[in-house]
């Protein structure tokens, strides 16, 4: 099956059909069928449909669609927004943040400082462009943080940065995806003001 494309500057290539992957494992094999299945039962047929699941996998898709890495950003985050944002729009970044990290790594602290930190940082990144600010200077501002603590020479916004907040949704995507609970929630065009609130507790509790 044809591979994603890399995401990274300079071999970002639409065009790059050749660009396949092997599946080795009959383990991975039906998880791909699971999500082609689970795709089909949230009516991702139609062209116009709404749930949480339904938005997010379509703006992830679209970031497919463009080169610019801060547009892409942009879209990535809003592909989270869609799954982790309620019905309050208030500490929007700080909710996207907390759920992505649960999501992701319930048992592990470590792991989800980690995407809470990056996520803030990306978030902030998001916010300058969007809004029309400074966005080089915030861009080497953060991206000098990581390299600091990493202890390394490089961390470039259109490469590393990139490539890893796109494996974040695509994790996030695909827990929302095959898990049960999760799709069930997801996949729903209406919510409950309670019924939110009592999913978003329980994911970080």
């Amino acid at each position: 099956y044809y591979r994603p494309f890399d995401l990274s500057m300079g071999k970002y290539d639409t065009d790059d059909y050749w660009n396949r992957s092997i599946v080795n494992e009959k383990k991975e094999f039906n998880i791909i069928k699971k999500v082609h299945e689970r795709l089909g039962e949230a009516d991702f047929e139609k062209t116009i449909h709404y749930s949480k699941l339904y938005n997010a996998v379509q703006f992830f898709n679209h970031a497919y669609d463009v080169h610019w890495t801060l547009l892409k950003t942009t879209l990535f985050f809003t592909s989270l927004e869609s799954l982790f944002s309620d019905s309050s729009k208030s500490e929007v970044t700080e909710k996207i943040a907390v759920r992505t990290a649960y999501l992701l790594y319930p048992k592990d602290s470590d792991k989800r400082k980690e995407i809470y930190t990056f996520i803030k940082r990306g978030y902030r990144i998001r916010s300058y462009f969007v809004h029309g600010s400074d966005t080089e200077s915030i861009v080497r501002k953060e991206m000098k943080k990581f390299e600091t603590e990493l202890g390394v020479d490089y961390y470039g916004f259109h490469d590393e940065f990139i490539d890893k907040l796109h494996q974040i949704v695509c994790d996030c995507l695909r827990e929302a995806i095959l898990n049960d609970e999760y799709f069930d929630f997801f996949s729903l065009e209406k919510h409950k003001d309670k019924q939110e609130h009592e999913f978003y507790t329980n994911l970080i509790l």
